[in-house]
């Protein structure tokens, strides 16, 4: 064969070969950008859970953004479907705790005879939960020791306000209304932490005007499925109930579904 002959082989052997071997893009997965519908969740909660931020991105995924009921997800469809298996697991309906409240003005002899211990809460509060709780809630909890009382069902994990109308108080500050920041945790093992801060208290007007007083506390209390807790203040709340008196805050979560 001649010269020209090879060389026009050798040319055609090279150019089959070339067109053989793929291009480093065509080896890569596609990326794309989908959206994930988030709807029981905050999709920032997702974000903050797994701790996904930029640089910390699971396999395959680009980014991920945060929007109104979505994670807008790029990345390959690999990586996608890992952030959606994730998604899934964590968009769960929470659970509802039916919380409910009483307020109660007891004598301090009372309190005691029940022979309970209580554990000390933020001072000058004190906690305790059980059944002799609830016995004392129930011989205690009575007309007219009942200052005033609500409920209501609230999210797990999510705050709610129920606010304690036409409080009886003495005849000094005949009424007021009480209003308990509630933030109930369902935990692994059936039981519900309880975190409640009575936020304000608006007195009925007196001789010398209108009385304002607030709590800075928060109470923090983990109680089984319809057991009841009691809290108390250990100084009188503003002196207003005398020496030999103070107020309970009976606490009941249960109902969880």
């Amino acid at each position: 064969m001649c010269l020209g002959g090879y060389l026009t082989a050798l040319l055609f052997c090279l150019t089959i070969s070339t067109a053989a071997v793929p291009s480093i893009a065509d080896t890569q997965p596609a990326h794309q950008t989908q959206s994930i519908t988030v709807v029981h969740v905050d999709p920032l909660d997702i974000l903050t859970t797994m701790k996904w931020t930029a640089g910390n991105f699971p396999a395959g995924v680009d980014a991920i953004a945060a929007d109104k009921g979505a994670l807008n997800v790029t990345g390959t469809d690999a990586g996608i479907a890992d952030v959606r298996a994730v998604v899934d697991a964590l968009d769960v309906e929470p659970k509802l705790v039916y919380v409910s409240i009483q307020l109660v003005l007891a004598n301090r002899s009372d309190i005691d005879s029940f022979g309970i211990a209580y554990g000390d809460g933020e001072l000058p509060f004190k906690m305790a939960s059980g059944d002799l709780v609830e016995k004392m809630r129930a011989q205690l909890a009575v007309e007219p020791s009942v200052l005033g009382s609500q409920s209501g069902l609230v999210k797990d994990g999510s705050g709610a306000v129920l606010l304690v109308n036409s409080v009886r108080f003495p005849a000094l500050l005949p009424l007021s209304s009480i209003h308990f920041s509630v933030r109930p945790r369902v935990n692994q093992d059936g039981t519900t932490t309880l975190k409640i801060i009575p936020q304000e208290l608006f007195v009925g007007a007196t001789a010398q005007g209108p009385v304002t007083a607030s709590k800075d506390v928060t109470l923090t209390r983990t109680v089984h499925d319809g057991e009841t807790m009691v809290a108390w203040d250990s100084t009188g709340l503003t002196g207003v109930y005398g020496a030999d008196n103070c107020l309970l805050l009976f606490v009941r979560a249960s109902g969880q579904k």
